[in-house]
């Protein structure tokens, strides 16, 4: 609980000013740092030896938390070193690597966001740049959430704006990134016109629902308007040159 209430607090903007969010990301660090220098958090019933092998997708979260809530270049140097060499030859990261064959969009969403945090926290990295624009290319050629041999729709569920999304992808989550990052692109574009196509006739756009999972803290209900949802929207479409 207390890493996805982090993950949270970092995207409602909580900064490392808050020497709460600093004590429990010392506690996510502590407990999950592992000698390949990423993070793996297993059962609390059950601890980890250290030499146990870290887990991509918490360590791109962690990677993002602990750059934003104030943790040193040289304690997360290992951290963004191992999730560098995690990356796969199609540009994507898969928590399944090395056996896996193709990149898994979850890991390569999370991992996107660690990196992006890391840079804003301690400025442009051209190892960490180039391994950012990869990232993004595995998701442009698949136009976010299409095959690229084939074209289909990997997941329907991906379209639609589920929120809070702890460690999954969906489409929307993509355009904040890739928008944060000042990545325009044409194969965008199908995302941006669904986006477009959800908004009510009120001006906002809705929450449909939430991943399954206990969440700590209540929401707005699923199928109104929502206000995050809805900033989120505006963000990315102002971004694209749409506007309001």
């Amino acid at each position: 609980s207390t890493f996805f209430s982090l993950l949270l607090l970092k995207e409602f903007g909580l900064t490392a000013q808050d020497d709460r969010a600093r004590r429990a990301g010392r506690l996510v660090f502590d407990d999950g740092w592992r000698e390949d220098g990423g993070l793996f958090h297993g059962d609390p019933s059950w601890p980890l030896p250290r030499t146990h092998a870290s887990e991509t997708c918490q360590s791109g979260m962690g990677l993002g938390m602990l750059s934003r809530f104030g943790f040193s270049q040289v304690e997360l140097t290992p951290l963004r070193s191992y999730l560098l060499r995690q990356q796969m030859p199609d540009g994507g990261w898969n928590c399944q690597y090395p056996g896996a064959t193709h990149a898994s969009f979850h890991t390569t969403i999370l991992v996107l966001e660690g990196l992006a945090e890391w840079e804003a926290a301690f400025g442009a990295h051209p190892e960490v740049a180039a391994s950012r624009r990869r990232g993004e290319e595995f998701l442009l050629v698949h136009r976010l959430l299409r095959s690229h041999s084939t074209g289909e729709v990997i997941e329907w569920e991906w379209r639609l704006p589920l929120w809070p999304g702890t460690w999954h992808y969906d489409v929307m989550r993509a355009l904040d990134y890739l928008s944060a990052s000042r990545v325009r692109d044409e194969r965008m574009r199908d995302a941006i016109d669904d986006l477009q196509a959800m908004r009510l006739a009120d001006g906002r756009w809705p929450r449909e629902s939430t991943w399954p999972g206990k969440v700590w803290s209540g929401f707005e209900p699923a199928g109104e308007p929502g206000r995050w949802m809805t900033v989120r929207a505006l963000i990315v479409l102002r971004a694209w040159g749409q506007g309001a």
